[in-house]
């Protein structure tokens, strides 16, 4: 049993059994002599004894049934009889199909066999086909002597069979077929792959037989989609990829002298598999022939539709997986529908017309609509399907059912309309292919896109590796150069960990050969460009159908996501998007239908309304497509931005504010970093997790100066606008901030506890969520203050005051909060809790002076100690009640010695020379010399008498008098309380309207009044 076994101690007392381990949704087939074994061991027999008599019978038969069909071209000889005796001549063919008839009735017993079917039927079959000789042979280079004799021998099976023998003897056709298909190939000759795929073609061009796998086996016993796949050669073969090579920047020449050698290597994987896959389109276009239909006998493609259809139901929808056999799967209808729609439709450009998503000609089963459910859809829509479809179309009629009949209203409908198309002879070419298409689409959305991502670990794996390797031969070499005294066992390790990383890039690279060969490739790269175009103008063209819009299934709206990732991130760069015909064209209508659309009312399926967001942040992530995204037409560009500037009340805000903080990132104080500097400095346990928040992973700052000047364009022109959307963000950040603050307490709470407590992961990963939260808040804040500032300091604002002042409450709070020694904060900090790494002082404080040096810009250029008179924004700020000066100090490092915490290292922007700059430390310098100055002289100027301060917040003088009830406070404390109630403070009597002191109207404040009613 081979050397492995040597050692295994028998005799009395000991058993051993077969055992296989299997990883998640792997299967394995074991054969213990139902079919021929394929590597028999000399001096061994299987458990199952093999027929023998049975299979002695089978080859006779066969050998009798093969010289009969070989008399078949001579029939008019036989008895040495002319050709032009027709009587003579039909009585020849007679006698020898009653001679076919008497062999298969002894055959067919036998054919139940898996084992003679193996052992001797396939065979048969190959020699008729000639592909047991000639394993590369195509269709067109099969002798036509050998066609004829083939679809002879089928049509005799299909007359003198039984229909259980005939539906066994396929299924065990087919079974041996796909099991000798799918095993894996020891050469790139793929020898045993090419002969049945070269089998089953030459057998499906018999139309009965077509008929018959396509109805009862390609669709049931086996999945016709495992004859699309290529599997990867055995070890030994990959291995002959000998020189290894990947990216390495050109700093180990090593590995760059052969990177010629490398890709010689991969165009011959990609060369030998593209024969295979040519084998498989050609079975494709056979199986789709819409020309064999009778008024008895639906067409080849209506059945392959029809079952393709409850494929997708049963096996993709029902069930999904991430199975590479459906990408290659996908990859070969694409190619084989390009082809049949070149041959009979031949009008581009291709587009899913909108009328196929709601007149009920396409089943798709319980699948969600962007509008949302099909059944809602129907019944409010109803007026405008009239219009299209009529008042006597299905789709009408049925939405007057009751409710509870129309539970199964997709299917009904689907089943009517196909119905009468039984009847025809072949379905419409330009229909038929648009089903096709539509079925690819739906399959990559639910399985290939999971699997081109599984893919692209590899690439990010390595990655790692050479990063790794880089690191460490850079120490290596660092220490022989400089002969610095290291103990030799140091030595030893970094060379032993250079060898291990390359045998791991070795594999890898190995393995990525076969990667960029077949699943990304040049040729695979652009077929899925090719569907993106055709998805993107679907749906645009869909968009112009108004309301009907709201009918398009969800899956168009995510495919076209998803496949413009997967070139962009997936493919890219073992295929670089750059190779893409017109790409940037095509990322530039993508940019345009993500502003247009990821805010439209139209769709209101969640997930739907996530993923546009999502795709929407992707893009403003990535220099390219935030070049595509400023370059579509200006009108779009504005829709996204009214968009992104709606109040964050009653919708999902925070992948929005993202959006925005990712327009600002590299122009903030502090805010060129692409990870926080704290994380590159802190030697934490762990590193920080892959499924952190966006605001915390490493992304290249990439600003957009031209989407900042349309942020400030729409809030500068739309003051209504501005004011609800700051307002929301300042209640979003108010409670978010709460949050943080109230879940470290209780984390404080519990590590000061004398007994042991754990703190759950969940409720660490939402701590940092809500800090994230905040920062991207504070740095939306910081871009309105630096691009917009007359929002807050603009006099002739109505709600620039209001605005002010609750600004600097809350960074006040937040300052407050986060630069005492002895809040928790710090404690937390202290703990370093894995889970909690983002958490620091750094971002948080950069993001919140960033926000005040915004404010007080003008005020210190203008700044003069001869001045007694404070500037309205730094009085804003000083007048703040919570407005501590040792707050913003602390940034600097000042610290009250009695609060400086034992073996903490004091905070301070001087230990981030790197991240802030000269000028911006001398920018706070400043700062925290014109608040100190003016600080001194409000001090200096007096106290409020008791009888002028605000009862409400005891800080500010009273402002403002409530009407009816005379009633009165400070603006900002009415401001605040308007926002939620127009009931007043004191008598709760409605306010109507708010004067000054000067007995004239506040506008702002009125209207809060009578918006909060």
């Amino acid at each position: 049993m081979g050397k492995a076994f040597d050692c295994i101690h028998v005799g009395p007392g000991m058993a051993y059994f077969p055992a296989v381990s299997l990883g998640f949704k792997e299967s394995i087939v074991a054969n213990f002599g139902s079919t021929p074994m394929r590597y028999p061991v000399p001096g061994f027999e299987p458990i199952q004894q093999a027929p023998f008599r049975d299979l002695a019978k089978a080859e006779k038969l066969i050998v009798w049934l093969s010289q009969l069909l070989r008399l078949f071209e001579y029939k008019d000889e036989i008895l040495g009889q002319d050709a032009s005796q027709s009587d003579e001549s039909i009585s020849n063919q007679a006698f020898l199909m009653r001679l076919a008839q008497m062999l298969l009735h002894h055959l067919a017993p036998l054919l139940l066999s898996p084992y003679i079917i193996e052992a001797c039927f396939v065979p048969l079959l190959e020699s008729l086909c000639k592909v047991t000789s000639v394993s590369g042979l195509s269709m067109n280079e099969t002798p036509d002597g050998k066609k004829h004799r083939l679809m002879l021998f089928l049509d005799m099976m299909f007359a003198f069979l039984e229909e259980h023998e005939l539906k066994k003897s396929l299924e065990g056709i087919i079974v041996c077929l796909l099991t000798r298909f799918r095993q894996v190939s020891s050469s790139l000759e793929y020898r045993q792959q090419k002969q049945s795929l070269l089998l089953l073609t030459c057998l499906v061009q018999h139309t009965r037989t077509r008929h018959h796998l396509l109805e009862k086996i390609l669709f049931g016993v086996v999945r016709f989609n495992s004859f699309l796949h290529v599997k990867p050669v055995d070890g030994s073969c990959v291995a002959d990829v000998a020189h290894v090579w990947w990216d390495s920047n050109s700093v180990d020449q090593t590995v760059e002298q052969n990177k010629a050698a490398y890709f010689v290597a991969c165009q011959k994987i990609q060369e030998a598999v593209a024969s295979v896959e040519a084998l498989q389109v050609e079975l494709l276009k056979i199986l789709l022939d819409n020309s064999d239909g009778t008024p008895m006998q639906a067409s080849s493609r209506k059945i392959f539709l029809r079952n393709f259809r409850e494929f997708l139901h049963e096996n993709v929808l029902s069930n999904p997986t991430q199975r590479p056999v459906t990408l290659c799967c996908i990859y070969r209808l694409l190619v084989t529908f390009q082809a049949l729609w070149e041959c009979e439709v031949g009008e581009y450009p291709i587009v899913i017309p909108a009328r196929t998503f709601y007149d009920g000609s396409v089943n798709y089963y319980n699948i969600d609509r962007l509008g949302g459910v099909l059944s809602h859809l129907n019944r409010t829509l109803r007026v405008q399907l009239m219009q299209v479809l009529g008042a006597d179309h299905p789709v009408i009629t049925t939405v007057e059912l009751p409710r509870s009949l129309m539970r199964d209203l997709d299917n009904a409908l689907v089943g009517f309309l196909l119905e009468g198309e039984e009847k025809c002879v072949s379905l419409d070419a330009a229909a038929s292919l648009v089903e096709l298409l539509d079925g690819v689409i739906l399959l990559y959305y639910v399985e290939a896109h999971r699997h081109l991502s599984k893919v692209s670990t590899l690439c990010k794996s390595m990655g790692e590796y050479v990063t790794a390797l880089g690191t460490v031969t850079a120490r290596l070499e660092t220490y022989k150069r400089h002969s610095l005294d290291m103990p030799p066992e140091i030595i030893q390790e970094l060379e032993k960990s250079c060898c291990v990383f390359r045998q791991k890039l070795s594999e890898q690279a190995r393995h990525m050969a076969w990667v960029r060969a077949v699943v990304c490739s040049d040729d695979k790269q652009s077929q899925l460009a090719w569907l993106l175009r055709v998805v993107l103008h679907t749906v645009k063209q869909a968009s112009q159908e108004g309301q009907l819009f709201a009918y398009v299934p969800i899956f168009y709206l995510h495919s076209l996501i998803e496949i413009c990732a997967a070139l962009r991130t997936y493919i890219h760069p073992a295929a670089p998007l750059e190779n893409v015909q017109g790409y940037e064209d095509l990322l530039i209508e993508v940019s345009q239908f993500l502003c247009d659309h990821f805010s439209d009312p139209r769709i209101v399926h969640t997930g739907s309304k996530d993923a546009l967001i999502q795709a929407l942040a992707s893009f403003i992530c990535s220099p390219n497509t935030l070049l595509s995204l400023e370059s579509v037409p200006y009108t779009s560009r504005m829709t996204m931005v009214r968009a992104l500037l709606r109040p964050y009340e009653s919708r999902a805000w925070a992948q929005s504010n993202w959006v925005l903080v990712r327009i600002w990132q590299g122009c903030g104080f502090a805010f060129r970093y692409h990870k926080s500097p704290h994380l590159l400095k802190k030697h934490g346990p762990r590193p920080l997790q892959a499924d952190s928040s966006l605001i915390s992973q490493s992304i290249q700052p990439c600003p957009s100066y031209l989407f900042q000047c349309h942020v400030k364009e729409v809030m500068m022109s739309d003051e209504r606008v501005t004011t609800a959307f700051l307002n929301s963000v300042l209640n979003q950040l108010n409670w978010a901030f709460s949050e943080f603050i109230g879940m470290l307490q209780e984390i404080q709470n519990v590590s000061i506890r004398p007994q042991r407590v754990f703190i759950e992961s969940r409720q660490l990963k939402i701590c940092a969520t809500c800090f994230d939260l905040t920062l991207a808040l504070v740095r939306v804040l910081e871009m309105v203050a630096s691009i917009a500032p007359e929002i807050f300091t603009d006099v002739t604002r109505s709600s620039s005051e209001v605005l002010l002042g609750r600004l600097c409450q809350v960074l006040c709070q937040v300052l407050n909060r986060v630069s005492s020694q002895t809040s928790c904060f710090q404690h937390v900090i202290t703990l370093d809790i894995p889970d909690l790494e983002s958490v620091d002082h750094f971002p948080i404080l950069t993001a919140v002076v960033g926000v005040l040096l915004a404010l007080l810009l003008d005020d210190m250029q203008e700044f003069d100690v001869n001045v007694s008179k404070v500037p309205r924004v730094t009085k804003a700020v000083l007048i703040e009640p919570s407005f501590q000066l040792e707050s913003i100090c602390f940034v600097l490092g000042d610290v009250q010695k009695g609060l400086i915490l034992k073996k903490v290292k004091p905070f301070s922007f001087y230990n981030y020379s790197d991240d802030v700059s000269i000028a911006e430390i001398e920018n706070v310098k400043k700062m925290i010399q014109l608040l100190s100055f003016y600080q001194g002289r409000l001090s200096d100027a007096g106290v409020i008498s008791e009888d002028e301060i605000c009862t409400i917040c005891y800080a500010s003088p009273i402002s403002a008098i409530f009407k009816p009830c005379n009633h009165h406070s400070c603006r900002t404390c009415i401001a605040h309380h308007l926002m939620i109630s127009r009931a007043c403070f004191f008598c709760k009597e409605p306010v109507q309207f708010v004067i000054g002191l000067d007995d004239t109207v506040l506008p702002d404040l009125s209207r809060l009044g009578t918006q909060s009613s």
